[in-house]
Formats: structure tokens, C-alpha cells, sequence
């Protein structure tokens, strides 16, 4: 695998946060998301990566997506913190161990539990990327994703209702199963057939789960008791999600004709 050089990263860190500061708008939030889904893939180069971001005159907020397994490296969890990390957006996909076995995943509920608790007993927030849809998922699932972000104070989300990659074997088993292919409303819309819930009553839970998690209790909490940089991004998420919702209501009468048998 070829990566840069962790000076190379520095300096790409430096033009990211100057092309911000310098626009006409300045960023409130003064956060950058390092887009790179394979971070901790090589240990020893994130490693380096980290020092040199703690050895530089830089001084902003960071968040960077990784699996779950970073929640049990205590060094790589310091260095996050003291780099400048705030929060560590985790793939966690799942909450039942079935989905996890019935998807090839090493995963596991209690193993997702460990690891969060790990991340924020090092000072980091965690965002819970989830993925709704599968086979055993059945009515109450947006309850049940809800009830563990409030529950595990996770601080933001991104729910992706499943769908299947064209080209790969998943995709061969399932495509009869699609509802459409109209790809660009694979943008979190339901677009398949699970086995024990319909695409219409999966969307509502979708829809529902983002009502609890970003309700105005939780903004006002916020508000009163978050740090400045959290207050600012939850603000900026609860509308955001507003949008979400809104765009995923759109999609509710055609899923509910499709139930009905209306085309």
C-alpha cells in the first residue's frame, strides 16, 4: 500500500485550513475531517502522522473515520487527543450480532460497546455510522439505533439504509431484490427489498431515529452544556438532519405505492 509522507500530510493539513480561513466566510467550527478511510491501516505510519501533527505550530480540531478496533489502542488514542482530535467517526455499522455474522463482520454488540467507552475515556467523542436493512431488521429498529446513541452518548450519526455495489458478488445475489436503479437516490433512501420490513415501515424508521437523535431536547442540551466547538457542530447538524429527514419524506409515497402495489 503507498502512502505519503507524514511531512507531505502536514503540508497538505496547512493549504486545507489556510484555503478555509481565507475565504470570505470563515468556518465556525474550525474542524477538519482527514478523508482517509484506511488512516490506521499501516499502525506505524499513523503513528508518525500523529507526531508530526503534534511536533507542527498547527492548532485546529481534527475527526477521522476508523473501525472500531482503534477503541482498544490506547497509545494511537493519545496521540489522537493530543494531536488535536475531537472526535473519531466509527463504522459501526450494526447493532446485533446476527447482522454482524450474516455479513462476514469481526464485529460484534459488546466488542462496539468496549470500544466507544474506550475512545471516550481518552477525552474523543464518537459519530456512529450505521447501516439499516438487513435481513433480521424488523419493525423498531430506528428505536433500537436511537436507544444506543442516546443511551452511549453518541454525539452525531449517519444512517445508510443498505444497498448493493454493482460488480461485486453481493450485488449478483441481491440485485433481484432492488427496487430500483435510479442511483441517485442511493443517497440513504431505502432502494431494496429486506426480508421482515418493508421499505416503506424501514424509511420510517430511518426518519424517527434521526427525529430522537437530533431533537430539540438534545440541541438545547447542546447548547447549555456542550464546549463551543460541539455546540457549533451540532447546530450545524441538526439542521443539516432537518434536510435529511426531509429529502428521505419525499421518497414515502412512492415506497408506500410500491406496498400497495401501485405503480
Amino acid at each position: 500500500m503507498r502512502t505519503r509522507t507524514p511531512n507531505n500530510v502536514i503540508e497538505d493539513i496547512k493549504q486545507s485550513i489556510a484555503f478555509h480561513e481565507h475565504s470570505i466566510i470563515p468556518r465556525m467550527s474550525r474542524v477538519l475531517w482527514l478523508s482517509d478511510d484506511n488512516f490506521f491501516a499501516d499502525r506505524d505510519w499513523a503513528v508518525s502522522v500523529l507526531n508530526a501533527i503534534i511536533e507542527s505550530d498547527i492548532k485546529y480540531y481534527f475527526t477521522i473515520q476508523a473501525r472500531y478496533e482503534v477503541g482498544f489502542d490506547d497509545e494511537m488514542l493519545d496521540l489522537l487527543k493530543k494531536a488535536g482530535f475531537i472526535e473519531v467517526a466509527m463504522g459501526i455499522e450494526f447493532l446485533e450480532d446476527k447482522s454482524f455474522e450474516e455479513y462476514h463482520k469481526k464485529s460484534s454488540y459488546t466488542e462496539i460497546v468496549r470500544s466507544v467507552q474506550n475512545i471516550q475515556k481518552h477525552g474523543l467523542n464518537v459519530r456512529g455510522l450505521f447501516i439499516v436493512g438487513a435481513d433480521n431488521h424488523t419493525k423498531g429498529v430506528g428505536d433500537r439505533l436511537a436507544n444506543f446513541v442516546l443511551e452511549h452518548n453518541i454525539h452525531g450519526i449517519l444512517i445508510q439504509s443498505m444497498y448493493f455495489v454493482p460488480g461485486t458478488p453481493v450485488y449478483e445475489a441481491n440485485k433481484n431484490r432492488l427496487l430500483h436503479k435510479n442511483w441517485a437516490k442511493y443517497n440513504g433512501n431505502v432502494v431494496h427489498y429486506p426480508q421482515n420490513i418493508t421499505p416503506y415501515d424501514l424509511q420510517e424508521e430511518i426518519i424517527h431515529a434521526i427525529d430522537r437523535i437530533y431533537s430539540a431536547k438534545r440541541l438545547f442540551h447542546a447548547l447549555l452544556h456542550e464546549k463551543w466547538i460541539h455546540k457549533v457542530l451540532f447546530i450545524g447538524e441538526y439542521f443539516w438532519q432537518k434536510s435529511v429527514r426531509a429529502n428521505l419524506k419525499q421518497e414515502l409515497p412512492y415506497l408506500k405505492n410500491l406496498e400497495i402495489g401501485v405503480k
